[in-house]
């Protein structure tokens, strides 16, 4: 009020970023990194990626260690066909240093209208790249096949399933791909790698398909309370061979879903100690399509243990190689294949 009726220049006064302005010091003062408002904009192209459709590179992004690191680039997105590579750092945007962006700012720079180009300057290892790419609508399928380019044979008698993030799409796209594992009698190679999480429910409902209803398959613990989450599923893969793929950059509802199926199915884990994300955010949309996502619980695998911080041991170590890091070899998908052997 005092602004409003006391500031030098009122006629320059925007109320409603004033407002979104001061809710967003609320959460942050809160240094919780999960906790986050977005305005109205922000909201939109939030739930649009949750929903798998927007428009821009195809690049799934972490802040790792002060740096914007590209996780993955999607198949057939603009972003693979320039050739970004896991492991890129964003340095600039359209010649804008980023640095002290946040996560959605930096991807609302990177976003933007259909045919109109974004430059990105990439820092891959001790070099500085430089990369044109023009912006295209994308459909984020969140179930991916093996990648062409590592030139490994997968036998046919196992089925790999890459689930890049846990969408509203995600459940039906994996029935499409396990009908032909169940009816050729397949293993499976579930590869959680680089999955940043998404929707829990969807993920509760992947974890469905391997442990049948009524079992305890995560802990939901608040400061008052411990609620325990039990499958809704048929279990039509509970007897299916199996192993798990993840990596440091596993995190959140893919944790959820690993650690499920190895504690209640003995399903091994292989690849290296992943995020460690184990806190549960509420999601709410106000009638201006303001959003507030807040850090409500943490979660706790089947037998009550918190990953928080501290990551999934793997069953099974194998760390990446600088071959695999170059996306010219996958020890991990390999060692995987012979487990399964």
């Amino acid at each position: 009020e005092k602004i409003n009726t006391t500031y030098i220049d009122k006629k320059k006064i925007d109320k409603e970023k004033l407002m979104y302005s001061a809710i967003k010091g609320m959460i942050n003062s809160l240094n919780d990194p999960y906790s986050k408002f977005k305005t109205p904009e922000e909201s939109q192209n939030l739930q649009d990626n949750l929903n798998g459709n927007f428009t821009g590179i195809g690049i799934i992004i972490e802040k790792i260690k002060n740096n914007f690191e590209i996780i993955t680039t999607l198949k057939n997105s603009p972003a693979e066909k320039a050739k970004l590579q896991s492991g890129d750092i964003i340095k600039k945007v359209n010649n804008t240093d980023i640095t002290n962006d946040d996560i959605d700012e930096l991807l609302n720079k990177i976003k933007g209208k259909e045919g109109t180009s974004v430059k990105l300057e990439i820092q891959r290892k001790n070099k500085i790249k430089i990369f044109t790419i023009k912006r295209e609508k994308l459909t984020l399928s969140s179930i991916q096949e093996p990648i062409k380019k590592t030139k490994i044979n997968i036998p046919n008698n196992i089925k790999y399933i890459k689930i890049n993030q846990f969408t509203e799409s995600t459940n039906q796209e994996f029935e499409n791909s396990i009908e032909t594992a169940i009816k050729n009698k397949q293993s499976i190679i579930l590869d959680l790698r680089n999955n940043p999480g998404g929707y829990v429910d969807s993920a509760y409902n992947i974890i469905g398909h391997f442990i049948k209803k009524g079992t305890i398959i995560t802990q939901i613990k608040t400061p008052d309370t411990i609620e325990k989450i039990k499958s809704q599923g048929k279990g039509e893969l509970q007897n299916t061979k199996t192993i798990i793929l993840v990596n440091k950059n596993t995190a959140s509802a893919a944790e959820i879903v690993a650690t499920a199926l190895n504690e209640i199915n003995n399903i091994p884990i292989l690849g290296e100690t992943t995020y460690g994300k184990g806190t549960v955010q509420e999601v709410t949309i106000y009638t201006d399509n303001s959003l507030l996502k807040l850090s409500i619980a943490k979660w706790l695998t089947p037998k009550g243990n918190s990953i928080n911080h501290k990551g999934i041991t793997p069953t099974i170590t194998i760390n990446p190689t600088k071959n695999d890091l170059l996306g010219k070899t996958d020890t991990q998908l390999l060692k995987a294949i012979q487990v399964l052997k």
